[in-house]
């Protein structure tokens, strides 16, 4: 339904409901359905304020579910704007109104303590004032029988009320009255459903708003949480660096949304390398040794550490967080061998002059530069880091009493810099970092050949020269070749470019036959195989060979993390009957995303990439990984 409406609703209440449901069944984040932002659509929906309560308060849940926030989203409606309103909704007598009236409703009333209950319960140890007031008045509305005018729907959203206030619906009774939770269950039928009114027949509106009472009840019985605490966890994948005291012990890729204990312990075991774990003082897991290196390696207090590097910059310490960290997409997770005195390499800038400015951000090529480096810890951060040596394409520098480094001007592309801080006989004065940075190619319009270039591949090809993805197609900077046909190699170079995969470790042995290390592809072959960016585990990858459609496809699903929604049936081609299970999952996902498109019913999978083709798929894989880069 979201996606054959692409996320177009006319009602308030059917996107949200849509949206809580998809939530509910464990769909992605819903920032990201195929392209699609329900959450922005729902906080901008014209229509907030008209349809009643029930709008108001699905718009609410809405805005409250977990990691659903997006920074780049404008957003007329947020939490809590929502939820004040729905407080001057209110009425004096405690009540608030069904849509269309200014009389109060039970079931309106019933809603409105839905989206208080989170508030009140967690933080106060008695109802609020409003809270209670609107209590007072249900119970005034409630019949001796437990029911609110006769409604089975009524009876079950106070139910829902009750239990997500932690308040026993088995107790609530009016003096000398049956509770109501004792009235749903008499409306139960002999098949199991239930009817709307007495003596009624099967009502399924009935039926289905009971058993979602029963079930608020049974989370309240048992302690655990509420009906409506819907978790809507990312998808994708984040990075993994584990640094020991003299070297790095692994680098590469674990899911996102999960602990980032689990994540690293998850990765350990695939990796097969030896850890331990103890349980602390306070009953959390720990790392206490890593591929051999144990707490205390040096005596004292050293140990194993972990951090997280948030996607916007910043690390979260374990020190300071409020419970177990946790590992999103797109973000850091730092295994890390030191003591209490250990920095982490925090902000890093760059600087050169454009035009007579001093410009800050991704230096255009060949034009010299300066890195200034910042520390972080956990009690004070953004101090120089000075004495740290930077590494740039083999070249060292150690950064001065500012924490600053000047460099000639690089190559366009994408630099791995790696920062580290080692010392001899003791635990590193920073933790190493790597630091992926941009050098931007000439713009698009200084190539010779410029013209050449399709029309619609301009966009395309003008953002992968700025983020440094693609460069010249020759020796000769000036020649850009657009319908030139990719390699497997230049195709899979440019991708780990792109999910800033690559790192400072050579790897000795190749999974294919056909990619020895010594290779210029070599290295990015071999590192982009270890992040599971390849169409192919081992055996040969055949790296001169143009890259097919097909073939470019499932490398692109492979780095984006695309998942697929709905039936593959949805996205039907013509041409694609006896592709593989791998290749038509990965075809659906692209298409889904439209980083890759087909046209006039057919994918064309066996055709060749040219640069130009390529040059737009990493464009637009590059807006959907880093939508904050389009923000400047």
């Amino acid at each position: 339904m979201i996606l054959n409406n692409r996320g177009q609703f006319d009602k308030l209440i059917d996107l949200t409901r849509t949206t809580i449901a998809y939530a509910a069944a464990g769909g992605s984040s819903i920032n990201d359905i195929a392209g699609i932002d329900l959450y922005t659509k729902a906080m901008n929906h014209t229509a907030m304020t008209e349809e009643g309560m029930a709008g108001l308060v699905s718009a609410y849940l809405v805005s409250t579910l977990s990691r659903s926030y997006s920074p780049f989203a404008r957003t007329s409606w947020y939490s809590d704007r929502l939820f004040d309103r729905i407080q001057k909704e209110q009425l004096a007598n405690g009540s608030w109104p069904d849509e269309g009236s200014k009389e109060g409703g039970v079931q309106s009333t019933a809603l409105a303590l839905i989206a208080l209950s989170p508030v009140q319960s967690e933080q106060e140890t008695v109802p609020s004032s409003s809270v209670q007031r609107a209590l007072d008045w249900l119970q005034a509305q409630q019949s001796n029988d437990g029911s609110f005018h006769g409604s089975t729907q009524a009876a079950a959203q106070v139910i829902i009320a009750l239990s997500s206030l932690r308040i026993d619906a088995a107790q609530f009774a009016r003096i000398g009255g049956e509770s109501v939770l004792h009235h749903l269950l008499s409306r139960q039928l002999d098949g199991g459903g239930f009817s709307e009114k007495a003596n009624g027949p099967l009502h399924m509106a009935a039926t289905l708003q009971a058993y979602l009472a029963l079930t608020a009840y049974k989370l309240y019985i048992n302690g655990e949480g509420r009906l409506t605490d819907l978790s809507n966890p990312s998808v994708g994948s984040a990075n993994i660096q584990i640094e020991g005291p003299q070297g790095t012990v692994a680098h590469g890729r674990i899911p996102s949304g999960s602990l980032a204990l689990d994540g690293a312990i998850s990765y350990l075991k695939n990796a097969g390398i030896a850890y331990e774990t103890k349980t602390d003082s306070s009953g959390q897991q720990v790392l206490t040794s890593i591929a051999g290196i144990k707490d205390g390696h040096y005596g004292g207090k050293d140990s194993w550490r972990s951090a997280v590097y948030g996607r916007f910059g910043g690390w979260m310490f374990e020190e300071n967080a409020a419970g177990p960290l946790y590992i999103e997409e797109g973000e850091t997770l730092l295994l890390y061998y030191g003591n209490d005195k250990t920095e982490l390499i925090g902000q890093i800038q760059e600087e050169w002059i454009y035009n007579g400015q001093t410009a800050t951000g991704r230096p255009s090529a060949h034009t010299p530069f300066k890195l200034t480096v910042n520390m972080s810890n956990p009690t004070m951060g953004g101090l120089p880091a000075s004495g740290i040596t930077v590494i740039i394409d083999g070249k060292k520098k150690i950064t001065d009493a500012k924490g600053v480094t000047a460099w000639n001007g690089l190559a366009p592309g994408v630099h791995v810099v790696t920062m580290i801080g080692y010392r001899n006989g003791t635990v590193p004065a920073a933790a190493k970092r790597l630091y992926y940075l941009t050098v931007s190619a000439p713009e698009l319009s200084s190539y010779k050949d410029r013209a050449q270039v399709s029309e619609w591949a301009t966009d395309g090809m003008s953002n992968a020269l700025t983020f440094g993805l693609i460069q010249g197609g020759s020796t000769q900077s000036s020649i850009l070749a657009p319908k030139k046909a990719l390699t497997r190699a230049e195709f899979v170079t440019m991708l780990l470019r792109l999910v800033h995969g690559a790192n400072d470790r050579s790897t000795a042995k190749s999974p294919f036959q056909d990619v020895p290390p010594g290779k210029w592809y070599g290295s990015a072959i071999i590192q982009a195989a270890e992040l599971g960016l390849t169409d192919r585990p081992s055996g040969r990858f055949e790296p001169d060979r143009a890259i097919t459609r097909e073939e470019a496809a499932v490398m692109s699903a492979h780095a984006g993390t695309l998942p697929v929604f709905g039936s593959a049936d949805r996205i039907a081609y013509a041409d694609t009957a006896g592709l593989s299970q791998a290749s038509l999952k990965a075809i659906q996902a692209v298409s889904e995303f439209e980083v890759m498109v087909g046209v006039e019913g057919k994918f064309y999978p066996k055709q060749t990439l040219t640069r130009e083709q390529a040059s737009t798929i990493l464009a637009r894989l590059h807006r959907y990984l880093y939508p904050e880069a389009y923000l400047e």
